[in-house]
């Protein structure tokens, strides 16, 4: 009876905050949330005590990670106020060091006893190997990855939530080609190459504009990295105004960051009108301050993922594993195509909403 309670509160509380935060745009979420949980009258021990969930995150300040942030504490709030969940969210104080994300971690095992852990890996490697090394039989604690992966084959890890990254390069590549009619150049800049999903996001769309856009031309080197030590953002301005000049006609940027698409957008700035007028930016993620960059017609178009719902379902579905549910291995959040020409469009203007942007 407890199990059954459980399922329909978590469902209707679901059904009820969906709507509220991000409208009709997630309606098809409804079926496939309520397949994850445990079917009514399953039996399932509880041992009567409180279930309590950490989510612990690289960051929780900036425009994105605020956002994730947000629809974490909602899932909480509701689920406490639903039948008791305790929970939290934290960041380390210094969002560069990997170490108090360790202890964070450690902490919650230890000294919170958290039934499971919703976790933002702060460095695919060394995460991966402290999870490694760290969980054993007894400490064994599951884990939600939300964002990107974690370098470890260790079992605790349950579920990852994340964007699809590969299929957000592939509509990144179809939007590079249109933005230059099919007849043009592009370049990626990436993060670093130990950073799989946002490689994904310069190999969907090198993949598609290599299969599908036989006058699409790749300059530059094959992904840049602008994370990489040593390299200061003069040094990335300078490579990008390079590339840009290297060649005549049309050209693409298809960086693979916000940070990186307000790079190249400085270092546009600094070209000659005439060079930008040839030359567009595909970029991925969204704030206002992106919005602002869209309208303003800086960038022409971005992929968005969406924080809230991956802060939000990443915890309900922390707890519907605990509660017994069988989750997938991966589960992807929807994501979005934002460009100037279809800002008014209802799927684009839910999506806004979600994102707490007001036009």
């Amino acid at each position: 009876m407890i199990k059954k309670c459980c399922a329909m509160t978590i469902a209707i509380l679901f059904c009820l905050s969906l709507f509220a935060a991000c409208a009709k745009r997630q309606e098809e979420s409804t079926s496939q949330r309520s397949s994850l949980l445990p079917e009514p009258g399953t039996s399932s021990e509880q041992d009567d005590k409180t279930l309590k969930i950490a989510c612990i995150y690289g960051r929780i300040t900036g425009e994105f990670w605020e956002i994730v942030y947000n629809g974490c504490m909602a899932a909480l709030e509701e689920l406490q106020a639903g039948y008791g969940v305790e929970g939290y969210c934290v960041a380390p104080a210094d969002n560069t060091n990997v170490e108090q994300q360790i202890e964070l971690i450690k902490q919650a095992v230890e000294q919170e006893e958290v039934d499971g852990i919703v976790l933002s890996s702060m460095n695919a490697a060394q995460i991966g190997s402290f999870i490694t090394e760290y969980f054993q039989v007894d400490n064994w604690t599951p884990v939600i990855l939300i964002d990107r992966s974690c370098n470890t084959d260790s079992d605790v890890i349950v579920s990852k939530v994340l964007s699809d990254t590969y299929a957000m390069g592939i509509e990144a590549g179809k939007q590079a080609a249109r933005a230059v009619n099919g007849n043009g150049s592009y370049f990626c800049l990436g993060v670093l190459p130990d950073t799989p999903d946002w490689v994904d996001r310069s190999l969907g769309a090198m993949d598609y504009l290599t299969q599908n856009e036989p006058n699409m031309r790749q300059i530059g080197e094959t992904i840049y990295w602008m994370g990489q030590e040593g390299r200061t953002q003069e040094d990335q301005i300078a490579y990008i105004q390079k590339t840009v000049c290297s060649v005549s006609g049309e050209v693409c940027i298809l960086p693979v960051t916000e940070g990186y698409t307000n790079t190249a957008v400085l270092a546009l700035a600094e070209m000659s009108s005439e060079r930008r007028q040839h030359t567009k930016i595909v970029g991925f993620d969204f704030s206002e301050d992106f919005y602002q960059l869209i309208v303003q017609e800086k960038v022409y178009a971005t992929i968005a993922q969406n924080p809230y719902l991956m802060g939000y379902r990443s915890t309900y579905y922390l707890l519907e594993y605990l509660l017994g549910a069988e989750l997938q291995e991966r589960i992807d959040i929807p994501y979005t195509m934002v460009t100037k020409e279809n800002l008014q469009e209802e799927a684009v203007q839910e999506y806004l909403v979600c994102m707490g942007i007001s036009l």
